[in-house]
């Protein structure tokens, strides 16, 4: 991640999220990954043709629906079905050349993947209304129908992750 702090830096700034949430995703969904995810994830795209892809693990239905520069509002009341279904849609309209570029370039340009992550985590912010980092860091992973639960586990590691990375990149 060190490698990458310039770049998220900009990046979290370009989308008015804080580094430090950008940072906890990228922290988060590596914490604990090895080559049994990477298989799972090769094994999504042979078997369903999504998968979450690299650094961030942001979905190529999710990153072809960002690419469509979405409105929040068109979100931010609808359930996991109907939120799976537009992305399907946005990703179904690409041609089998664009979706490997889209694989591509989840997979192997980590600030390219970086960027998805953080364009999605902006668009939830400005449709859920929420800047709490431990729920938007939650929100990552859930569906816009539970944007108003409680943090989950995964938007608890927030704090975890700002214990252990005590830094500049801690909460701003």
């Amino acid at each position: 991640m060190k490698k990458y702090s310039n770049e998220i830096k900009d990046i979290a700034e370009k989308y008015n999220i804080t580094e430090s949430l950008l940072f906890s995703v990228v922290w988060n969904e590596n914490k604990y990954r090895n080559n049994i995810h990477l298989a799972k994830d090769i094994g999504g795209l042979l078997l369903k043709g999504n998968a979450s892809l690299g650094l961030c693990q942001v979905q190529m239905t999710t990153a072809a629906y960002l690419d469509t520069n979405p409105e929040s509002k068109s979100i931010s009341n609808i359930t996991h079905k109907e939120f799976e279904s537009i992305k399907r849609e946005a990703f179904d309209t690409l041609s089998n050349e664009e979706k490997s570029v889209l694989q591509e370039k989840l997979m192997y340009n980590d600030i390219a993947n970086i960027d998805y992550a953080a364009k999605y985590l902006s668009l939830v912010k400005e449709a859920s209304g929420h800047s709490e980092p431990k729920i938007l860091l939650s929100n990552y992973n859930r569906s816009p129908n539970h944007w108003n639960d409680s943090p989950n586990d995964y938007g608890d590691a927030y704090r975890e992750y700002v214990s252990v990375n005590s830094s500049p990149h801690s909460q701003q």
